[in-house]
């Protein structure tokens, strides 16, 4: 008897566990670069600024010496603290960029035509 009553009560409480209710507390993914502005400070006369929405880059290129402005855009994918977009600027060249973050700085590495490799500030 006292060995049916010991599996009854471990049946019990197997069911109460494995049965409980998910009450909606999924932890949701945020999107760390959503809403961000990063700007180049070391291109001087030319400053470069990213900045990203929900699923879309901007890029906006300014050069003081010459007055020249530009402005290209495209989607991204991020995992943790790292970005990556493909952007095609200048008459076809692509931009093959992976982003890593470290604080406020992101580090901007170029694996497609021009090889371009910056550190960009958040503001």
């Amino acid at each position: 008897m006292k060995k049916y009553l010991i599996v009854l009560c471990s049946l019990l409480l197997v069911g109460l566990t494995a049965c409980t209710a998910d009450n909606g507390n999924k932890k949701e993914e945020t999107n760390p670069f959503k809403g961000t502005t990063w700007v180049s400070e070391d291109l001087d006369p030319v400053t470069w600024t990213f900045t990203f929405s929900e699923k879309e880059v901007v890029f906006d290129y300014a050069n003081t010496a010459t007055g020249s402005t530009e402005q290209y855009k495209s989607t991204y994918t991020y995992t943790a603290n790292t970005v990556t977009f493909n952007m095609t600027v200048w008459s076809g060249i692509v931009w093959k960029f992976k982003g890593t973050v470290t604080g406020n700085t992101m580090h901007l590495v170029d694996s497609g035509t021009e090889q371009n490799d910056i550190h960009v500030t958040k503001k």
